[in-house]
């Protein structure tokens, strides 16, 4: 005993000692989890600061993209621009542009002319009224004809028209006579267009004074035209026929047209072919291309710091976060991909152990399932002997005893199968076949108190008294006319076609030749339906399956009991 409990010591410290290592392992596993996270969020850091110099690579990278459509642009731009002044340098005349167009402008036929003599023939004048409802055209009204046609200012590029010049204004009217300043209306009103106070104006000086200019910037929810005003930064919106007042008037002259429609870079040279009447149209290209070349030359140099910029930025976060963070990150992940092995092995170990137990618990769980398997077995044979015990019983009950004296059949001892004899009050003739020949009942009949007989001498149903008025027309038949009956006939509980319904719960009976379709004795089943005659069909409750077939007296056959 001594030794044995020494044993037992031994294997008690054994498992103490294994149960500290196992702690002291889960332990060092926390440690180096704590440190595998602390690399993981280095590294995320790092992640995070190379997504921003990417990010700001993209940035720059669109800017330049941004930069080089511009360019592209004011290459049109200029281009265009070029053709216009070549045509001007041929001709001395410029061509009628939706930049340039205006109400009040005075134009004769260009290049592109195809309207016959609605103008009164070449070098007569006229003056736009109003932008066209198709696009790319404007209203003009001739002067010597008074009529009104659209003419086509740059459409599928065609030009109409000229801007006249000055000799041609001189002949068609007084230098004295100038264009009168045209209000802006709801026809001519548009963004850019360059403004002065007109002849209903009631504000204070928030233009700064007579004479002083603004740009109309945009039209407000009211439906009024902003205008900033240049001397004074002030943004207010202005009736331009509401009402019938004109808060705004166009800038008189032809300079200040030009200037409006080809924008701020371009004002000094618009302004000196203005003063000049057309008359330099060369300096008018000069400064043209001057300017572009100058903005030209701005965006390269720009584009060229731009990307000497994110070239260097590049290389700096490349040098000092990737490499040197990336390095010690790697070193970090070395050492401790070295004790994550030393962990793992160790837990390789543990693991061991962990399924031989699992192994112990996988035999005594098979064993309680054979005992539980067994237990089920059991349970079922004691359930089929109860069922053939009761079936006994009831058989036993309808089996009159030896030398009793007769039984009257009565309402309460009356059921189907019960084998009968004419009782005591007879009343009817030999239609039993004669005294001391058996029938079998066979359900209640329609009137209360009488059940029907099924003769086994002719085969015939018939209804008969069972105690109605104390009349009792039928007993129950002695033992030895029981036994002669068949077995089927004996027997208590046996499926007919006389009880036989819909929903009814049957096993195997007793001339069964099926096999374990029905899945062995015991298994029970519902009655489904008829399927031929003496045949019913039977669902099986343990595959749930219908097989049809079944005889109830088919043959004097009955496969089929309750």
């Amino acid at each position: 005993m001594s030794l044995l409990a020494a044993k037992v010591e031994n294997v008690e410290e054994l498992n103490r000692l294994l149960d500290t290592k196992l702690q002291n392992a889960e332990h060092y596993k926390w440690v180096m989890t704590g440190r595998f996270h602390e690399v993981a969020l280095q590294k995320q850091s790092l992640d995070v600061k190379l997504s921003w110099a990417e990010e700001k690579s993209r940035l720059l990278a669109a800017k330049v993209e941004e930069a080089e459509e511009q360019n592209e642009l004011l290459e049109t731009e200029r281009q265009e621009l070029e053709e216009q002044l070549a045509v001007t340098r041929a001709t001395g005349m410029v061509a009628v542009t939706a930049e340039i167009a205006c109400p009040g402008l005075v134009v004769v036929r260009g290049p592109d002319w195809d309207r016959g003599n609605e103008d009164g023939g070449p070098g007569k004048t006229g003056r736009l009224v109003r932008p066209s409802k198709q696009g790319g055209r404007w209203v003009v009204r001739w002067d010597h004809t008074g009529r009104e046609c659209g003419c086509r200012v740059g459409k599928d590029g065609e030009y109409d028209l000229w801007v006249a010049s000055a000799s041609s204004q001189r002949q068609e009217q007084p230098a004295a006579a100038a264009v009168a300043p045209a209000t802006v209306t709801e026809d001519n009103a548009r963004v850019g267009l360059v403004v002065v106070r007109g002849p209903d104006w009631d504000r204070p000086d928030e233009d700064g004074g007579a004479g002083k200019t603004g740009r109309i910037i945009r039209l407000s929810k009211a439906g009024l035209w902003v205008a900033r005003w240049a001397a004074t930064g002030v943004e207010r919106g202005y009736k331009t026929g509401q009402g019938g007042r004109h808060e705004l008037r166009l800038t008189s002259g032809l300079a200040d047209r030009l200037l409006d429609s080809l924008g701020p870079r371009l004002e000094a040279a618009v302004e000196a072919v203005a003063l000049r009447t057309f008359a330099s149209n060369e300096l008018l290209a000069a400064a043209i291309r001057a300017e572009l070349a100058a903005q030209e030359q701005q965006r390269e140099q720009q584009q060229r710091r731009e990307k000497e910029h994110a070239e260097v930025m590049c290389k700096q976060l490349e040098m000092s976060l990737l490499v040197a963070k990336c390095q010690e990150a790697e070193e970090q992940n070395r050492a401790l991909a070295t004790r994550c092995q030393e962990a793992e092995e160790r837990n390789r170990l543990l693991a061991t152990k962990c399924q031989d137990a699992d192994a112990q618990y996988l035999l005594l769980t098979a064993r309680c399932q054979g005992m539980e398997d067994e237990n089920r077995r059991l349970i079922t044979k004691c359930q089929e002997a109860e069922e053939q015990l009761n079936l006994e019983r009831e058989a036993a009950m309808l089996v009159p005893e030896p030398d009793s004296p007769p039984l009257l059949v009565t309402a309460d001892n009356a059921r189907p199968g019960l084998v009968v004899v004419r009782g005591p009050d007879w009343l009817l003739l030999d239609e039993d076949g004669g005294p001391g020949k058996t029938g079998v009942l066979v359900r209640p009949a329609a009137r209360k108190g009488r059940w029907v007989v099924r003769w086994a001498h002719s085969g015939k149903e018939i209804g008969y008294s069972v105690g109605k008025d104390g009349i009792h027309e039928l007993q129950v038949a002695p033992a030895e006319e029981f036994a002669k009956l068949p077995s089927a006939q004996r027997q208590p509980g046996i499926v007919t076609e006389d009880n036989a319904r819909v929903g009814l719960v049957v096993v195997r009976g007793p001339d069964w030749d099926r096999g374990n379709e029905d899945g062995g004795p015991g298994h029970i089943g519902w009655l489904v339906r008829p399927s031929k005659q003496g045949r019913w069909v039977v669902r099986w409750h343990h595959s749930g399956r219908e097989s049809g077939g079944y005889r109830v007296g088919k043959d004097g056959k009955y496969d089929l009991q309750l």
